[in-house]
């Protein structure tokens, strides 16, 4: 079961955002897929063969703002590619998310229920910065995965395209699709997904998400990556040393930061760089860095 909900300061729940991280309506409507990222978009509709492109201007303003004006530019796209009436599958850059794993015990509570513990877990992790932001989650075995993103965005996209004879059919933080697509290359293991502003570490065993961080992307991850992830398997008191990377970036030194985590005792996993292909992310992430027009 999947369903989304808003934050207390505007309601819960919202008739914009529903299942399948925003399911909508529209099921009739061609489709059409886009990445929105802070350094560039790529939006591509069925049957055609190019992604189109859009590079963006350094980041001015808070974070909600850099979202909000990231979606204005989506739908400038739209218009200048006249891709109206479409359905739209957004994959949202995990620069702008905030993520949260909650574990579950007995039966799943209703959708005002979870609505309530989530509102309280956002809350207590990332205090009053959650003014003005709503978050979507789905259940995974015995706990929930949530994401956070600004509200204003949300409103700007859905309206927006409700204006062009459009719709959200689905809306993803970028490391679910990713994962979603990627092979398990091992039963316990770390994930590190690297764009051009952020940096997703994801930790897996089994198929189940244990933890789910994102940290800004370092000038130079070659030292920042292998710090951090020594962090984080000393606050988790884990034994894990194996991790995947997956470079979306188009500007990272991928075998300088694989030599720099062999150096630091980590077993670096093979073929999740072949991968990124297989996810819409990544291949609107490819169109992005080899500057489709």
């Amino acid at each position: 079961m999947m369903t989304s909900s808003m934050t207390s300061t505007t309601g819960l729940g919202s008739d914009k955002l529903r299942a399948a991280w925003f399911h909508a309506t529209g099921l009739l409507r061609p489709g059409a897929q886009a990445l929105i990222a802070p350094h560039a978009l790529a939006v591509q509709a069925k049957g055609r063969a190019l992604a189109v492109v859009r590079q963006r201007t350094e980041l001015v303003g808070k974070v909600e703002e850099q979202f909000n004006a990231a979606v204005v530019d989506l739908l400038q796209m739209i218009d200048h590619s006249g891709l109206h009436g479409l359905r739209w599958r957004v994959v949202v850059s995990d620069f702008w998310a905030r993520p949260l794993i909650v574990p579950l015990s007995g039966p799943l509570p209703s959708d005002r229920d979870v609505d309530v513990m989530l509102e309280s877990q956002f809350r207590r992790t990332y205090g009053d910065l959650m003014e003005g932001w709503r978050w979507c989650w789905t259940r995974q075995a015995d706990q929930l995965l949530a994401v956070a993103w600004p509200s204003l965005g949300w409103t700007t996209l859905c309206d927006g395209l409700a204006l062009r004879s459009g719709s959200v059919a689905s809306a993803k933080p970028l490391a679910t699709d990713v994962v979603a697509k990627a092979s398990a290359d091992s039963a316990s293991s770390w994930l590190a997904i690297i764009e051009r502003q952020s940096v997703t570490l994801i930790r897996r065993q089994d198929g189940q998400w244990l933890e789910w961080r994102v940290m800004p992307a370092d000038s130079d991850l070659a030292v920042a990556l292998p710090l951090q992830l020594a962090r984080e398997v000393a606050r988790r008191r884990d034994e894990c040393r194996t991790v995947s990377l997956l470079e979306l970036s188009g500007t990272a030194d991928g075998r300088r930061i694989r030599q720099a985590l062999l150096d630091a005792g980590w077993r670096v996993q093979p073929g999740a760089a072949n991968e990124s292909d297989r996810s819409q992310a990544g291949r609107l992430s490819r169109a992005i860095n080899t500057g489709a027009a």
